[in-house]
């Protein structure tokens, strides 16, 4: 209920938008993964919530972004931002450097040839794209690196929430990794990530997902049937 109502007062038609996704996919994977009847009561009250919460985020959203000509220059920007990114990349396949890329962009004329508008407002900011950033200021390399970064947690966290199919653990493991889903697919569009506010949550759940996987393991470990050993050969050896 908190983060839908911040979700809809920040205006952000990316945050909204997967949001709602993240809402519908946890449920549905909840549901998937163990259906019960308090699951369904949920379902039918996010939907409920989330009827009446819509014509406050059309109206936000109408209010910040006014007339479709402002989200049109606004997309244009960000189209301009990825071009920009993306002949970085390709100049510099090893990167420009960490936390460099503003720098590079605006010294080296890649935002001029890019499209992106000269005001302080573009010219002193980042391409709204995490994998395209830390791509252009670490290279190819980085980027890989990266987005293994965001898919094995994912990979790993559905594995474990599906081992724990009865047991609430399931839940809180199955809770994260939706949560880093909407992340990954929210760096698409911002490039947030690259600060501590959100690093250290994203750390947090690759904590919670990692003891999980453990705790898995380790139960799988001690629940394997040894071979009884053989009793004849015992009798002869005494």
């Amino acid at each position: 209920g908190g983060a839908m109502i911040v979700a809809v007062l920040g205006a952000s038609r990316a945050t909204i938008g997967l949001a709602g996704f993240g809402y519908v996919l946890l449920l549905a994977l909840s549901m998937l993964r163990f259906p019960s009847g308090r699951k369904t009561t949920v379902a039918f009250i996010g939907l409920l919530a989330l009827a009446a919460a819509t014509p406050f985020a059309i109206s936000n959203m109408q209010n910040r972004l006014g007339v479709s000509s402002l989200i049109t220059t606004e997309d244009g920007e960000r189209e301009a931002f990825k071009r920009t990114a993306r002949m970085m990349l390709n100049d510099h396949p090893m990167g420009v450097g960490a936390n460099q890329y503003i720098v590079v962009a605006n010294t080296q004329g890649y935002s001029q040839r890019g499209g992106v508008a000269w005001n302080s407002g573009s010219r002193s900011t980042n391409v709204h794209n995490s994998y395209l950033l830390i791509g252009a200021e670490t290279g190819y390399i980085g980027m890989f690196a990266f987005i293994a970064l965001m898919t094995w947690p994912i990979i790993v966290g559905l594995k474990t929430a599906w081992s724990y199919r009865r047991d609430p653990r399931g839940e809180i493991a199955l809770g994260f990794t939706v949560a880093l889903i909407v992340v990954a697919l929210h760096c698409l569009y911002e490039w947030i990530f690259v600060t501590y506010l959100v690093q250290v949550p994203f750390a947090m759940a690759l904590g919670v997902i990692a003891g999980l996987a453990r705790r898995r393991n380790l139960g799988t470990k001690r629940t394997r049937v040894t071979p009884e050993p053989n009793l004849a050969s015992q009798q002869q050896l005494a």
